[in-house]
């Protein structure tokens, strides 16, 4: 039955992993299987049996309880009814009206609850390499989460070959790849499938982007690289999990000592990058309209995306305009990316992980206390 569901809504893996999870406490709660929890559903319906009186109106009610009890954030417990909701609605059950109360703070989120450039610098000086790269990316491109973790060694071969050719075997030299980096470069074209609605899409990154997407490898080149082979990847040379990179946030977060929102949101967290992203280009000349075209939202009808294109010629010549707008160190420069500036970003990266092994020894000191 669940997979069944995966497939009439085209869910992708990531997010099956999530609506697995909140499944399983529904089963908890109710000790129901998907399977069970509709025929119970339809059994009754086909028996004419009011809803105020049917069995699913305990149900919701249960699990509504449990997860209080589990003391999950507001938030989360609106979350995990919503996608329950779904699940019975898109399988033709017929629901109770939602009565589930307000937030306990209706939080209204202001400029100043998102991270400003210097939050954002603070997050890089501690976070390692990889997420160094990802941050910059993210901040720069207005690009989704899952997207970044899901761009594989092809889309960056592709997105730098404006300025350099190489094959994707030539990533496990890196050195020999960075010497062939002209010392002027412009944005990076970004070509992709967005995960969240299978659509292609074009984005661009500032050159600092490159910078530290070239340090990362330099640091983790891929053992076995292939076209489909993941860029950012974990430690196994796999893809990096959602919950990976949200524990990784929440870690960081902390360790930069932000603060969690009245809703249980983390302040420095993939999507408020995403967020500064478009309030720092919406003000340009780019303005909101265009700005949300290179975050990947939909702004036309199936109609309009077929006899409407997207010029992304003359965008990404005004993002190159606006650029230093999304570009964290200073404005935009020419890059060096000699053997000098190789050992330079070395000395870097050891004197991160000197920091977090540092900051751990203190947090386990605190511990102890």
């Amino acid at each position: 039955m669940l997979l069944k569901y995966f497939r009439k809504r085209h869910v992708v893996e990531s997010t099956q992993r999530i609506y697995i999870y909140h499944f399983q406490k529904y089963y908890k709660a109710t000790g129901l299987t998907p399977t069970e929890a509709i025929k119970e559903a339809d059994d009754e319906e086909e028996n004419r049996i009011r809803l105020k009186r049917r069995s699913i109106n305990d149900h919701l009610d249960d699990f509504e309880l449990y997860l209080e009890d589990q003391k999950y954030s507001e938030l989360h417990i609106k979350n995990s009814i919503k996608i329950i909701r779904a699940f019975y609605t898109l399988n033709s059950i017929e629901l109770p009206p939602y009565q589930r109360r307000p937030l306990k703070t209706a939080v209204h989120e202001e400029l100043i609850d998102l991270p400003n450039i210097d939050d954002i610098k603070r997050a890089l000086s501690f976070a390692n390499v990889k997420y160094q790269a990802m941050i910059i990316l993210m901040a720069s491109s207005g690009m989704r989460q899952g997207d970044c973790r899901n761009l594989r060694l092809k889309n960056f071969v592709d997105c730098i070959s404006e300025y350099i050719k190489i094959d994707v075997n030539e990533l496990t030299d890196m050195d020999h790849v960075i010497q062939k980096v002209p010392e002027q470069i412009g944005p990076l074209t970004w070509h992709y499938q967005m995960q969240k609605n299978r659509q292609f899409h074009t984005c661009f990154s500032t050159p600092e982007s490159l910078d530290y997407i070239l340090a990362y490898l330099h640091h983790q080149p891929p053992k076995k690289p292939e076209e489909d082979t993941f860029l950012f990847r974990n430690p196994k040379d796999r893809e990096m999990h959602k919950l990976t990179v949200n524990v990784y946030f929440r870690r960081l977060n902390g360790i930069c000592q932000f603060p969690i929102s009245a809703n249980g949101y983390i302040y420095f967290r993939p999507h408020n990058l995403r967020k500064w992203f478009g309030n720092q280009l919406k003000k340009t000349d780019l303005g909101y309209l265009e700005t949300r075209i290179l975050m990947g939202h939909e702004i036309q009808d199936d109609t309009g995306q077929r006899y409407l294109k997207d010029d992304y010629e003359d965008l990404k010549k005004r993002y190159y305009r606006n650029m230093d707008e999304v570009t964290i160190y200073g404005k935009v420069e020419v890059h060096d990316l000699t053997d000098e500036k190789v050992k330079k970003l070395e000395e870097r990266m050891n004197k991160l992980e000197r920091e977090n092994k540092i900051l751990k020894a203190h947090r386990e000191d605190e511990k102890r206390k």
